[in-house]
């Protein structure tokens, strides 16, 4: 929460300095935390329309998915009282997500949690593979699109992230 506070103090004074409305640099916002020995767990804030998800080794999904009625640019506007917070183990074989809305308000087709669990497990692709991932062709998921993957290697024999 500290994180989060600091980086809406930092808007405002921005905002201030510059002379203009505070609302003109709204966003959003997630910040996390990785533990990178066994167990592997991911802590995560978010506010706004950031999506927070997991998928396990065998494909099942555990997601925390924004408020649809809140506005998507909630920072600075909005207290951080209104964070989610979000924390989980991510098992060997397992990738924890965090998406914007471009990406987050597809997984509730089971089409696109499908072509994400297919494309990234059990280990991360490359580069190339992962940005055309992150661009593909929905249909109907035309805002912009971030995503973070935190992989559990299970083919590491330190456990390593």
């Amino acid at each position: 929460a500290g994180a989060l506070q600091a980086a809406i103090d930092e808007i405002r004074r921005v905002a201030k300095q510059e002379r203009t409305d505070e609302a003109d640099f709204a966003t959003t916002l997630a910040v996390g935390t990785i533990t990178t020995r066994p167990p592997v767990r991911v802590s995560a804030l978010a506010l706004g329309d950031a999506t927070l998800a997991t998928i396990s080794a065998v494909g099942g999904w555990l997601a925390d998915r924004p408020d649809k009625t809140l506005s998507p640019d909630v920072v600075p506007l909005h207290p951080v009282a209104r964070a989610r917070s979000y924390s989980t183990i991510v098992d060997p074989g397992s990738v924890f997500l965090l998406a914007t809305d471009g990406l987050g308000d597809g997984l509730p087709s089971k089409a696109v949690r499908d072509v994400l669990a297919r494309r990234l497990l059990p280990v991360p692709p490359p580069a190339l593979n992962f940005a055309a991932l992150v661009h593909m062709d929905c249909g109907y998921l035309f805002d912009d699109r971030t995503l973070l993957g935190v992989w559990h290697r299970s083919d590491s024999r330190a456990g390593d992230v």
